[in-house]
């Protein structure tokens, strides 16, 4: 069911050059095409004091620096840190983030805003002196508002509903005014991947687990059948990433992994994004929930896929990161590690993925052969955010004391290539 907001602004049209080849992380966009070069360094490290939630708030960045949540005795509120020095440039009180932020121009020349889901709001603020608010979306029910991503005039999130008769709901409202365009039911909570004027989303159907939607009006584009595959069903699909730098209908891929609902390993699934036809599939030694990371070509690097997956059975069935052959799916290189609270999310950056693990780890492998080639260890404090990429920088939030879901410390460390440091 899609419900239609026909007195709300509509988007625009899309323009290719200012879609998201993957989830719609906002640091995806600081890291397109950035060099590096290793060893790294601390540049910066800044104590952010009080308790962070680590399953609530994420890294991310705008114009000015790094964005992160933070919640303490004195509250919890959203806060921005200078690139540069780590210094606290403004911070947004009384705000508790669920997933990511994402800063956005309605238009060339305008000021930056900064949205963002917290629990019962969708607000958006104004990125000038004082951070006014420019609006607040409230949902009729307490739910939580989760990750939205900006695309051509409209912001489009998951709300999720945690009562006695859950629901999860995606919608899009107008980036200007926070009014409804359209919204539609959906099964599971992740950021939105959008392109090709589609919205994918996982339906919960055990048949026809994935569907496209025109991010225009919310209306089905197509839906894939996966009894091909998996005729007894397969479980919700929880992630995809999708490679953008072809043009529509030649090698464009939106590629997932499903389950069986018989249990099994997961098998890599690659769709075309505009006609939702299989393109291959690829049943791996792997299981557990999948993480993507997708590079992008420069005109002269190789486009590389790369996944980590969890672990079900702990040390004999290790979490793994591994690089995948975009046209089969094969696995190229794999690597084992033990844990990562921060969720095993990999990021690309130049020649390298960067990767939480074993907890308390940032490693570096080399994107071609999977060579182990530096790492930083935090001496058993857990590390609580993926890493981000931002003005040639790689960002992340460790945590002292850490217990379950808690620290009663965390910082914010900065690393640069060495050659950088100083200048």
């Amino acid at each position: 069911m899609v419900l239609l907001f026909a007195s709300c602004t509509q988007p625009v049209s899309f323009n290719a050059s200012d879609w998201h080849t993957d989830g719609g992380n906002l640091y995806r966009q600081y890291s397109v095409n950035q060099t590096s070069s290793l060893p790294l360094g601390i540049r910066w490290q800044k104590d952010l004091g009080g308790v962070i939630q680590q399953s609530e708030g994420k890294l991310s960045c705008c114009s000015q620096g790094v964005v992160y949540q933070w919640e303490g005795t004195g509250g919890h509120g959203v806060s921005c840190f200078d690139y540069n020095n780590g210094n606290k440039l403004w911070t947004i009180p009384n705000t508790r983030l669920f997933g990511s932020a994402f800063s956005y121009q309605l238009n060339k020349g305008e000021p930056e805003r900064i949205a963002f889901g917290c629990w019962n709001k969708l607000q958006s603020n104004i990125l000038t002196p004082g951070q006014p608010l420019a609006w607040t979306y409230n949902p009729t029910a307490p739910d939580y508002l989760i990750s939205p991503v900006f695309i051509n005039g409209a912001l489009y999130f998951t709300q999720a509903s945690y009562t006695s008769t859950p629901s999860v709901v995606f919608k899009a409202l107008s980036a200007a005014t926070g009014g409804i365009i359209w919204q539609h039911p959906t099964a599971s909570i992740i950021n939105p991947v959008i392109g090709f004027q589609n919205v994918f989303l996982s339906t919960g159907d055990s048949h026809h687990p994935i569907e496209a939607l025109n991010a225009l009006n919310g209306n089905v584009s197509w839906q894939f059948n996966s009894d091909v595959l998996f005729p007894e069903g397969v479980s919700p699909v929880v992630n995809y990433v999708l490679d953008m730098n072809v043009p529509a209908g030649s090698n464009a891929q939106l590629i997932t992994e499903l389950h069986s609902v018989n249990g099994g390993n997961n098998t890599l699934v690659s769709l075309n994004p505009v006609t939702g036809s299989l393109n291959w599939s690829y049943t791996t030694n792997m299981n557990g929930d999948t993480n993507f990371a997708l590079s992008h070509h420069d005109g002269s690097m190789q486009n590389y896929l790369i996944v980590t997956v969890g672990a079900d059975a702990g040390p004999a069935n290790p979490y793994k990161i591994c690089s995948i052959d975009k046209s089969n799916g094969h696995i190229l290189w794999s690597k084992n590690y033990t844990s990562s609270e921060a969720g095993g999310n990999p990021v690309i950056w130049g020649d390298y993925v960067f990767n939480v693990e074993n907890n308390h780890t940032l490693r570096a492998y080399r994107l071609t052969n999977g060579n182990d080639e530096w790492h930083y260890d935090f001496q058993n404090q857990a590390i609580l955010s993926q890493p981000i990429i931002g003005d040639k920088t790689l960002y992340v939030v460790d945590g002292l004391g850490f217990t379950s879901s808690t620290q009663n410390r965390s910082i914010l460390y900065a690393f640069s290539p060495l050659q950088y440091i100083g200048h």
